[in-house]
């Protein structure tokens, strides 16, 4: 699923056509992309509820009840979703055949913790991200938001962003600020990078990142679909909702087919959402 997977095919990646291999970010950084659909969806007459979270989701033929944590609750024709299809499996009702909790529990998302390192510099490198395949340290990747916009404010401060792949509940999952700035520092100093000059730390953890495929994933995947599909209304997409190791111009992709396969009426074309699927399995992974 990773275009360069051979040593001939990496070789190409990186002494082929530059401009074939670039990236292109927003001028104000990644987030702009979020920014700028948050806005679109506002103006088309989307609502956020910011800070909510979901409890319950009651499915039917004709509405679907979806319970948050304030107390309310809202009604809708269709329930589209990108969490991990494994906790979709948790929050309807009526409630899944046991078959289907045992495919759920089959399936493992790995978790990340993120280190932020505030640097008292305005670049740390020239470089937007570092990777580290070694096995000398847990941290897979370091990147430097500020370099992946044009801007360079604010000046004289910098990010750098370390990604630790872990499991929920682990020693790195439950380890604080102090033990992972030191793990953070100590992998820029083994990978022969620039001491940091550091200001603060801030840790971010995220419970479902990466898919897991171990052997035989296919058929408890395959039996999640199926459940899946079978509900009235319900809807799983993105690379959490699909359990695909994908982009987010992926993501983007699954999303506009969704939105093509529902007419004006609120009907939604299944076959069309089948035949899109099919296409998201040919999706490579672009780093």
């Amino acid at each position: 699923r990773v275009s360069a997977g051979t040593i001939s095919r990496l070789a190409k990646r990186i002494f082929g056509d530059k401009k074939k291999n670039s990236f292109w970010y927003p001028r104000h950084g990644y987030g702009q992309i979020s920014e700028a659909l948050a806005g679109a969806a506002t103006a088309a007459g989307a609502e956020f509820h910011w800070k909510q979270s979901v409890t319950r989701i009651e499915l039917s033929k004709t509405v679907a009840r979806v319970y948050l944590d304030n107390g309310n609750h809202l009604d809708a024709p269709h329930v589209w979703s990108t969490i991990p299809l494994t906790a979709m499996v948790e929050l309807v009702n009526p409630p899944a055949p046991d078959s289907i909790f045992a495919a759920a529990h089959s399936l493992e998302f790995r978790a990340m913790v993120f280190v932020y390192l505030i640097l008292s510099c305005d670049q740390y490198t020239t470089y937007d991200t570092h990777y580290l395949p070694g096995t000398f340290t847990a941290v897979s990747r370091i990147s430097e938001p500020k370099n992946f916009r044009s801007s360079r404010e604010p000046a004289g401060q910098t990010i750098l962003c370390f990604e630790i792949p872990c499991k929920q509940g682990d020693s790195i999952w439950q380890a604080d600020v102090e033990i992972l700035r030191e793990l953070a520092k100590k992998t820029l100093a083994d990978a022969e990078l620039p001491e940091p000059p550091i200001i603060h730390t801030e840790t971010r953890r995220l419970t479902a990142a990466y898919p897991i495929y171990k052997r035989g994933f296919e058929r408890h995947l395959e039996a999640l679909e199926n459940w899946t599909s079978s509900q009235p209304g319900l809807l799983t997409l993105g690379r959490q909702g699909l359990f695909a190791h994908d982009n987010t111009h992926h993501a983007l992709e699954m999303a506009w087919a969704a939105a093509d396969c529902l007419d004006t009426s609120g009907t939604f074309d299944n076959t069309g959402w089948e035949k899109a699927l099919k296409s998201f399995a040919t999706h490579v992974v672009e780093d």
